[in-house]
């Protein structure tokens, strides 16, 4: 009869190892999706930073754009109003000023058509990272429940082994 009884110790003990291994291993998994959740997290938070100074840059390439466009519409403007100019370099400088503000021009819809790229791969990469962000903790969630399901019938059907053996246990030295 103590010889069973210490075979079933010994199970009882290697059961609650289990368990405890199991409990750890479950903490170690969460304790992996909270620090991949917080690399998103930082991922997001820096893709975010990047955004938004991209949009400053869009909006102030866009102000210097108008800027030349009216500087251009104020010289064409001049141009129309004088009529005739005087002096063969006067329309040189012109024509020189024109062509430069309309390369200025042209850079500036090069960098701002750029811009738009970067801003769209952002865009679509913290879409990417929230959506993994959801899905992992989503997963994790659902990993969570399932181990503590797992976790929960042999844990009872222990404990009512442990006091099985340990009424037998009274019972025996009682008598």
């Amino acid at each position: 009869m103590l010889e069973a009884q210490q075979n079933r110790n010994e199970e009882l003990e290697k059961r609650q190892r289990k368990f405890d291994s199991d409990i750890n291993s479950v903490r170690d998994g969460a304790s992996d999706e909270k620090q991949a959740r917080e690399r998103l997290e930082r991922e997001k938070n820096l893709l975010s930073a990047d955004f938004t100074l991209l949009e400053e840059k869009y909006k102030k390439l866009k102000e210097d754009h108008q800027k030349l466009e009216s500087e251009k519409t104020e010289i064409e403007t001049e141009l129309l109003k004088k009529g005739s100019i005087s002096t063969d370099n006067e329309i040189v400088s012109l024509k020189k000023m024109k062509r430069e503000l309309e390369s200025k021009i042209e850079e500036l819809e090069d960098e701002v058509d750029d811009l738009n790229i970067k801003v769209d791969s952002l865009q679509q990469a913290k879409s990417r990272l929230e959506l993994s962000q959801n899905s992992l903790k989503t997963q994790h969630q659902k990993e969570i429940e399932g181990r503590e399901e797992d976790m929960e019938q042999p844990k009872a059907t222990m404990n009512k082994k442990i006091k099985t053996i340990e009424q037998q246990l009274e019972e025996e030295h009682e008598s």
